[in-house]
């Protein structure tokens, strides 16, 4: 049998990055260096005095839930523009869901497998792309068309500060920080963050913007200078990191190692929470959200069918909801729902919180 070369080669890239999406349960490592040259923050929690698994935990709760089928291992979810968005990892389609009925409503074709994330920002939905569909695709919400897609921008994120739009981009290994307007992302222009590693995602919260890859180094900027101005150390080690905003601040949450961090926009002081999740989910993604309306409240998955909400100023979990055995996938609360992505049985989950 004749084999087309370049072919094979991009099979078994996209093998290897679908392999790469499953998250091992690997040892707490040793902390990364920070960059030279920029102010650094030392840690305030010890991997060890971090790594217990909570001592007691209230009762797991199952309630009444809703699911439809969306295909596509769907990972990263979304609630934007009066809907939810979900998309297909190990697929290139992005799905509107209506939130009454759990309909889908709409879908697009990005063009990109879904292993980066969806964000909302200048009135549009973004998705980055990974791997050998690299790009960030802006899609239209109203009506279901792709506005543009550059593939020189590809990273986590992005994230929207004073109507610019900044994400962590690269490509060959070499990752950077770049910002441009949105409208012209052809004229983005790359800002330094010496030390920046691979699976970078950026916020933008309390005046800054903020910066992480998988060395467990958090990196802050000011948007107006473009200098940075701290390098905040975790003591995690290497992992699968996402970063999320909550409660005006920035959270580092890696579901690899169980981790749950804060750096504090007053001090630069990294903060650790001792409480663990029994078990990493079996796929990676954010599964982090914070709960509306009810500050300190975050929702976390805990495993392939926990949800867990924990109080992060207490250092606690304060609900323990029974989902779909589903491997994992985002989660957020809207309306008095739960929702939930389970990536290993193709559905998204609706459950009614009280």
């Amino acid at each position: 049998m004749r084999v087309n070369a370049p072919g094979l080669a991009a099979a078994v890239t996209v093998a290897a990055l679908l392999a790469a999406c499953s998250t091992a349960t690997d040892g707490l490592g040793s902390s990364s260096a920070p960059s030279a040259g920029v102010p650094v923050s030392s840690p305030t929690v010890s991997e060890a005095s971090a790594a217990a698994t909570p001592p007691s935990l209230p009762p797991l709760e199952r309630l009444p839930s809703k699911e439809v089928d969306v295909g596509g291992a769907p990972g990263a979810l979304l609630q934007a523009d009066g809907a939810v968005w979900v998309m297909s990892h190990r697929g290139t389609v992005l799905r509107r869901v209506d939130t009454t009925d759990l309909k889908v409503t709409g879908t697009v074709d990005t063009g990109v497998l879904g292993c980066g994330d969806i964000s909302a920002g200048a009135g549009s939905i973004w998705v980055s792309g990974c791997g050998v569909t690299p790009g960030l695709v802006r899609v239209d919400p109203r009506h279901l068309r792709i506005v543009s897609t550059d593939v020189a921008l590809n990273g986590l994120g992005p994230a929207f500060d004073s109507g610019d739009l900044w994400i962590a981009a690269g490509s060959a290994g070499v990752i950077g920080l770049r910002r441009a307007n949105p409208e012209h992302l052809d004229k983005a222009h790359a800002v330094a963050v010496v030390g920046l590693v691979e699976d970078a995602g950026v916020v933008a919260v309390s005046g800054s913007i903020w910066v992480a890859g998988n060395d467990a180094v958090v990196y802050r900027i000011d948007p107006r200078t473009e200098q940075v101005l701290a390098a905040v150390p975790l003591p995690l080690g290497t992992g699968q990191p996402y970063l999320i905003t909550h409660d005006g601040a920035p959270w580092y949450i890696d579901h690899g190692k169980g981790a749950v961090a804060r750096v504090d926009p007053a001090t630069n002081a990294p903060t650790v929470l001792t409480l663990r999740p029994v078990s990493p989910p079996e796929y990676r993604g954010v599964a982090a959200s914070s709960a509306p309306g009810r500050p300190n409240e975050l929702w976390i998955r805990s495993g392939s069918d926990e949800a867990w909400l924990i109080d992060t100023r207490e250092d606690k979990v304060i609900r323990r909801i029974a989902i779909a055995d589903g491997g994992g996938g985002d989660l957020e609360e809207i309306n008095g729902n739960l929702w939930v992505a389970n990536f290993g049985l193709d559905t998204l989950q609706r459950i009614q919180l009280s």
